[in-house]
């Protein structure tokens, strides 16, 4: 994923590489989507609004696997499924997967 870190290894020159959101921290695919105030807040208001409540968002790797901690109704888990499963782009890496298998006949 082309975050400022990843972008700073491969040698293209960034003034910064902390996060634009919120410059607490570097820029990677854990602060994105887990550490960011602005991450936090949005799994705060998905896992409500999904009724999961006392799971917490901690790592990268829990929200991937987050299937095995909420019961969601079939159209939200397949949404869901397709957004971590499906990783055509190599965003998270060699992150494996425990849960998240799409139905084939359900899509």
């Amino acid at each position: 994923m082309p975050t400022r870190i990843n972008l700073d290894h491969r040698g293209i020159d960034l003034n910064l590489v902390r996060c634009p959101i919120c410059d607490e921290d570097v820029e990677t695919e854990e602060h994105i989507f887990v550490h960011c105030n602005l991450a936090r807040k949005i799994w705060k208001d998905v896992l409500l609004w999904w009724n999961a409540y006392n799971v917490n968002v901690l790592s990268l790797l829990e929200a991937i696997n987050l299937m095995d901690k909420v019961s969601l109704p079939h159209p939200l888990s397949t949404l869901f499924g397709c957004v971590f499963q499906n990783d055509h782009f190599g965003f998270f890496g060699d992150i494996e997967t425990s849960s998240l298998l799409l139905l084939k006949d359900q899509i």
